[in-house]
């Protein structure tokens, strides 16, 4: 494995792992189910608290080439989430924020920290196009 930033790695000659947040049940198994039927694994979660406390493990189940978030969830929300991936040093580039309300802060906050915007509802296509750009990139 070649380590690319902080302790997130490239994993080599694996599929491309795509983390999904959203506390909306069928948004979440929406958009991972479209995914994998392009061939990604992703990995669904209610909420970025499940899985926070193990950003810095350098386990392979903890790892992403692609998340994207929704904003507003409990626990943990979405920008939190975003300001602890970087500190982590994943790559902007490859974080998606996703909302039905964006607020002038939130749009501020994705704008400075230079992350992909969706805005609910979005086309399926829309995201699937950004993945694979991501993935070219990689």
């Amino acid at each position: 494995m070649t380590e690319v930033k902080g302790n997130f790695k490239q994993r080599e000659k694996m599929k491309f792992r795509i983390w999904v947040f959203d506390d909306e049940k069928m948004i979440r198994d929406m958009i991972g189910e479209f995914l994998r039927e392009f061939g990604y694994e992703v990995f669904c979660f209610q909420s970025p608290a499940e899985i926070a406390e193990n950003l810095n493990v350098a386990n392979s189940k903890f790892q992403a080439d692609i998340v994207i978030t929704d904003i507003q969830m409990p626990e943990m929300d979405g920008i939190e989430f975003v300001k602890r991936l970087t500190e982590c040093g994943f790559s902007k580039e490859n974080i998606a924020m996703i909302s039905g309300y964006w607020t002038e802060e939130y749009r501020e906050f994705a704008d400075k920290v230079g992350v992909r915007c969706f805005d609910k509802p979005f086309g399926f296509k829309e995201v699937l196009e950004w993945v694979k750009e991501r993935r070219c990139e990689a």
